[in-house]
């Protein structure tokens, strides 16, 4: 006489293997959406780390030389480089509206606006400078 076998049938074995697998498709797809955002993420990182530079580059600049470079706030001044794909702007700055005409850029204040932008991202940085 022989006694119970212990252990798992082989349909339990596979009813088993179909509900993981079953589980694990969600799964998957949710590790493949990660990933890609993590991509992304990656690229916009640099872009920040490489916008965050020029604009520490500009910054470093005697104020003098900004001054002197200081055009029309919609033109690109003379710091952007296309090639690289960013451009600078640098624009005198009415601080306080003493000619009471609500343009912040008609100033003569001693106040430049400078912008750093890359182009066609919509990532940009703005700051004012002062001697």
């Amino acid at each position: 006489m022989m006694g119970k076998a212990s252990g798992f049938s082989l349909v339990e074995v596979l009813v088993a293997t179909v509900i993981l697998g079953i589980a694990l498709v969600p799964a998957m797809d949710a590790l493949r959406t990660g990933m890609k955002g993590t991509e992304m993420h990656q690229g916009f990182q640099e872009q920040h780390y490489h916008l965050m530079s020029k604009m520490e580059e500009v910054l470093a600049e005697s104020f003098s030389l900004l001054n002197s470079a200081v055009g029309i706030n919609t033109v690109p001044s003379s710091y952007s480089n296309s090639s690289e794909n960013y451009n600078v702007y640098l624009s005198f700055y009415d601080a306080d509206n003493a000619d009471s005409d609500d343009n912040v850029f008609t100033g003569t204040d001693n106040v430049l606006w400078v912008r750093t932008e890359l182009i066609d991202s919509g990532l940009a940085f703005e700051t004012l400078v002062a001697p």
